[in-house]
């Protein structure tokens, strides 16, 4: 969970070039993780001038590919 929050803080931290912090964060796991190594992804679905919506995913970067958990957060500047 924490490496989300520390993704959307830092995704929104450069999307509006000025410090932010994560106000809210949903986290679903969908797998277990079985093959490393895993990657993180991240993607901005809304930007406002103090306000980013960011989904992230942690999945497994070599095989299948599975996702193993996905999240999105809101984060704002501060």
């Amino acid at each position: 969970m924490t490496a989300f929050e520390s993704l959307a803080t830092a995704v929104a931290t450069h999307r509006t070039g000025e410090p932010a912090r994560t106000v809210s964060l949903h986290l679903y796991y969908l797998n277990q993780g079985r093959q490393p190594p895993f990657v993180a992804r991240a993607r901005v679905l809304r930007s406002g001038p103090a306000e980013v919506f960011v989904r992230s995913e942690l999945a497994e970067e070599g095989g299948a590919g599975r996702v193993l958990a996905a999240g999105a957060a809101s984060a704002v500047r501060i």
